[in-house]
């Protein structure tokens, strides 16, 4: 079944959801948030088991296998704060995806995350 927006838009899930939104800053701030909150959260026994078989490993190519996986996790979790900090920022910076189709530069923000961070170190 295909659902379209005309069979979906008056679907009220329970009695606890919410009308609509007032703004698409106040729906991006409640996606990044939810979004933030689930992926997080089934990423931390991931990065927790990776880094005790990082620990654990005897082996080389094994331990090298597990940091692989560790970097990829890591580069996951970077990418959900900068999605995080979208409803935050003032303007957002995109990139061409592939020619015609635009998304958002999530290295733009996490260099701008990191500079903000140094920022606040040094004062």
């Amino acid at each position: 079944m295909t659902l379209t927006y005309n069979k979906i838009k008056n679907i009220s899930i329970d009695e606890h959801s919410q009308p609509r939104f007032e703004s698409p800053m106040e729906v991006l701030n409640h996606i990044s948030t939810t979004y933030n909150h689930e992926i997080f959260n089934a990423l931390q026994p991931i990065l927790t088991l990776a880094n005790i078989h990082i620990k654990k490993s005897i082996d080389p190519q094994s331990k090298q296998i597990w940091e692989t996986i560790l970097s990829s996790l890591y580069k996951i979790e970077d990418v959900v704060k900068a999605i995080n900090k979208l409803a935050y920022i003032n303007t957002i910076p995109r990139t061409e995806y592939i020619e015609g189709i635009e998304m958002i530069d999530i290295k733009k923000i996490l260099s701008a995350i990191e500079s903000n961070s140094e920022a606040v170190a040094r004062n």
